[in-house]
């Protein structure tokens, strides 16, 4: 899913755009934005308007093939619309104002013109941003579809979410830097059955890949299942190392009390030297 033409007016290179026509069509996706007046700096009279571009293109010109004829915009707006271009900005060079009968026609269609200021963005920033925009939506959903994060729309503040999927949400964005090493302190706290397995599920994908993993944690099935080597703390100390071939809850209980209290055995109740 792609951003709409509403999200995008958010970004920093569109944010100064100036809405003239079409304002029932900012839900329209942009799958790219495209420079219309490239095409026709070397050629304005052998190539059809209509032509050059894709559906859902955001077309970003300063109409230099109609510096001449204004009424060229008209046609190359119904030939956009036709293409199921998403939406046209026009930089203020040669029109600060364009004709009625595009904001008539477009309006009707719902079709988005913008004018944007000469002065203000590049047009190589609005396609870049765009672009990393959509990329970017693009990889938080394949992140919510992946760990099943419930949520009812990627603009949803994380702190609305349920507390397993916060913690989802937490370890997705740590994965997107794609890291080598993964420090995950108490993943599986306070959330359900379900959402455990999901993280856990993906704690194994993480490791498949060859990248390292940090846990800390106080849930024995959860040491025992998921380590390959189980380090035991306590009171700022490391009281045990075990290979997970060789843990068992004991040990790592054992180790985690402290072993001696006055030179007594916490668990069997040994005195020792």
């Amino acid at each position: 899913m792609a951003i709409t033409i509403l999200e995008a007016m958010k970004l920093p290179t569109l944010k100064d755009f100036e809405l003239i026509a079409g304002y029932r069509g900012l839900d329209r996706e942009i799958q790219r934005a495209s420079i219309l007046d490239y095409e026709y700096e070397k050629s304005l009279s052998d190539k059809p308007i209509q032509t050059y571009f894709e559906k859902e293109d955001f077309v970003i010109s300063s109409l230099i093939y109609a510096k001449d004829d204004p009424s060229l915009i008209l046609e190359s707006v119904k030939g956009l619309v036709s293409d199921g271009v998403s939406g046209l900005a026009v930089k203020n060079i040669y029109y600060d104002v364009l004709p009625e009968e595009v904001i008539k026609y477009a309006n009707q269609m719902d079709f988005p013109i913008f004018i944007f200021d000469k002065k203000g963005s590049y047009y190589e920033d609005i396609v870049t941003e765009i672009y990393d925009k959509n990329k970017e939506k693009e990889r938080v959903n394949s992140y919510i579809d992946r760990i099943r994060i419930k949520t009812p729309s990627i603009e949803q503040l994380i702190k609305n979410l349920s507390g397993g999927n916060q913690q989802k949400v937490a370890i997705a964005k740590a994965l997107m830097i794609h890291p080598d090493v993964l420090i995950l302190d108490e993943p599986t706290r306070g959330v359900d059955v379900g959402a455990k397995k999901e993280i856990y599920d993906l704690i194994n994908e993480f490791k498949a890949q060859g990248k390292a993993i940090i846990m800390i944690s106080s849930e024995m099935p959860e040491l025992l299942g998921l380590s390959d080597r189980v380090l035991v703390l306590s009171h700022g100390q490391i009281t045990g190392e075990f290979d997970i071939k060789d843990a068992t809850q004991e040990k790592i209980l054992k180790c985690a009390v402290n072993i001696k209290e006055d030179n007594r055995d916490v668990i069997s109740g040994k005195t020792t030297a």
